[in-house]
């Protein structure tokens, strides 16, 4: 326990709390004197959790700028804020925003503000039509930009119906 508790910076007690906790709640496999290693379910949340990290950089240093030796403390801040809803919405973003110019971005706006609104109803209720439709005109207003496969990866994580 005492690597665990060094790599966090805490006292061993607090580490072995803090395993405990995670044993408790099937995130870990605890054994004392002998180790800790993620179970299944906690090796798929840390992944979860690095996505959500590393998407957060890549946000930062493809859109907003800045560089990747800045990017790592703010998202440690903002990760633990944004919405899963946001992620997604990121993630689309960064798709499109490598090689489009900044017009084409703003032209396909409203099809984007249109895509987000369709979803914005339950499952049940939306409007699959539409949603494919919308989905078919952004398609073709950045067919000459954007990765679509990148593309079509970012949408279909959070869009059923593609």
């Amino acid at each position: 326990m005492g690597y665990v508790a060094s790599a966090l910076g805490v006292t061993p007690g607090t580490a072995t709390t803090m395993v405990k906790a995670l044993a408790e709640s099937g995130l870990a496999e605890y054994e004392p004197y002998t180790g800790v290693r993620l179970s299944k379910a906690g090796s798929k949340l840390a992944g979860l959790v690095l996505r959500r990290h590393r998407l957060v950089e890549l946000f930062l240093v493809q859109v907003m700028g800045m560089s990747w030796a800045e990017v790592h403390e703010e998202a440690e801040q903002l990760e633990h804020v944004v919405s899963e809803r946001l992620i997604e919405r990121s993630r689309l973003l960064i798709a499109l925003s490598e090689e489009i110019p900044i017009e084409k971005k703003l032209e396909t706006q409203p099809l984007l503000k249109q895509l987000e609104q369709a979803l914005a109803v339950p499952a049940e209720e939306q409007d699959t039509e539409r949603i494919r439709g919308t989905y078919a005109a952004l398609y073709d207003e950045l067919a000459d930009y954007a990765d679509i496969e990148a593309l079509l990866s970012a949408l279909r994580t959070f869009v059923p119906c593609l």
